[in-house]
């Protein structure tokens, strides 16, 4: 099996750093909250939601372990320590509220007025 260039440690950082990890962790985390209520009123599934969320941790985590993988591939040795820094720090703080979640009702507020 044939992995790809990232994910074997074989693209150069600058690469896998801006393309994958900046440009693209912010679109894949940007554009499910930019159409989120217009696909609800589309009537897009609720387990589409779910789906999207998990596509969305894959390629975060994805991205992440290529920058890992590809820290050395530069010049500059203090970039690569530089890079699987990031990659540590970035990876728990977009993982760290997963595993703080659970649904919970909703608050709710009673109103109470002095008659």
């Amino acid at each position: 099996m044939r992995l790809p260039k990232s994910i074997a440690g074989r693209e150069r950082l600058v690469v896998v750093f801006w393309l994958y990890c900046v440009v693209g962790c912010s679109l894949v985390i940007a554009l499910p909250f930019l159409t989120a209520e217009w696909l609800y009123y589309q009537g897009f599934p609720m387990w589409g939601f779910g789906a999207i969320l998990v596509a969305e941790v894959i390629f975060v985590v994805w991205a992440h372990v290529s920058l890992w993988m590809c820290a050395f591939n530069t010049r500059h040795r203090s970039l690569g320590y530089a890079a699987r820094i990031y990659s540590v720090v970035a990876l728990i703080a977009f993982l760290l509220p997963i595993g703080f979640y659970r649904e919970s009702p909703a608050i709710s507020v009673d109103i109470v007025t002095e008659q």
